[in-house]
C-alpha cells in the first residue's frame, strides 16, 4: 500500500517479492497481489504506477493469480476533487478533451471542493470526475475491501461501523457512486475518517 505515485518503489518491492521481472511482466504465477491503496498523490508518477499495476493485473489473471487494487482514502479524495496532496508534476500527463472545457466549468461550479480551480488543474479534474472520468472509471472496479480466504484486506483497517455496514454494500454502493450512479458516497468512508481510520488531514 501507500506507493503514493512512486514507480520506482513500486518496481522495487514486486521484483524483491518475485512477482514482477525486469521487463515489467508478471512471473508470480498464480499468486495474488493485494495492493492497499493510496496509489495516487505525494508523488509524480502516478499515471505510471496505475498503468504498472493494470498491466499485471492482466497478466496475473491470465496465469490464473491476480493482481487486486483497493480504494485508499487518497483515491477517495481525488474522486472528491480534493487535491491538495498532489504532487506538482502530477497535474501533468492527464488527457484532456477542451471541447467539454465549459461544460466542465458548469458542472464543477456545482459541486464542493477544496480550493479554487486553476486552468493547469482541467485535465487532472476531467479524468477524476465521477461519471464521466476515465480515471473515475478505472477507480470503480477497485474495491474498498476483499475478502481472500479468512483476511480482509482494506485500507487503514476496519471500523465496527463498517463492518454492520456490509463489505460488499459498501464495495457495491462506492462504485455507484464512482459512476456517478449515487449524489453521495456511502457515510461510513467519511466516518471512517473521524474515527480515526485512514484520516484525509493527517495522511501518511
Amino acid at each position: 500500500g501507500d506507493v503514493h505515485g512512486d514507480l520506482f518503489a513500486l518496481d522495487t518491492a514486486l521484483m524483491m517479492s518475485e512477482l514482477m521481472d525486469e521487463d515489467g511482466r508478471w512471473v508470480g504465477g498464480k499468486a495474488v497481489l493485494v495492493q492497499m491503496g493510496d496509489i495516487l498523490d505525494r508523488g509524480p508518477d502516478e499515471c505510471e504506477c496505475l498503468q504498472r499495476l493494470l498491466s499485471l493485473q492482466a497478466q496475473a489473471r491470465a496465469a490464473r493469480g491476480d493482481v487486486v487494487m483497493l480504494l485508499g482514502n487518497h483515491e477517495i479524495m481525488n474522486a472528491d476533487l480534493d487535491f491538495r496532496y498532489v504532487d506538482p508534476l502530477g497535474w501533468t500527463g492527464w488527457d484532456y478533451d477542451e471541447s467539454e472545457q465549459t461544460d466542465l466549468l458548469r458542472r464543477l461550479a456545482k459541486r464542493p471542493r477544496a480550493g479554487p480551480v486553476e486552468g493547469y488543474m482541467l485535465p487532472r479534474i476531467q479524468a477524476m470526475e465521477r461519471g464521466r472520468g476515465a480515471m473515475a472509471e478505472v477507480l470503480s472496479k477497485m474495491p474498498v475491501a476483499v475478502t481472500i480466504g479468512e483476511t480482509v484486506f482494506t485500507h487503514g483497517g476496519l471500523v465496527p461501523e463498517v463492518v454492520s455496514y456490509g463489505l460488499r454494500r459498501l464495495n457495491e454502493e462506492t462504485a455507484e457512486w464512482l459512476r456517478g450512479e449515487r449524489a453521495a458516497k456511502p457515510w461510513v468512508l467519511d466516518n471512517c475518517r473521524a474515527r480515526g481510520v485512514a484520516p484525509e488531514a493527517e495522511v501518511s
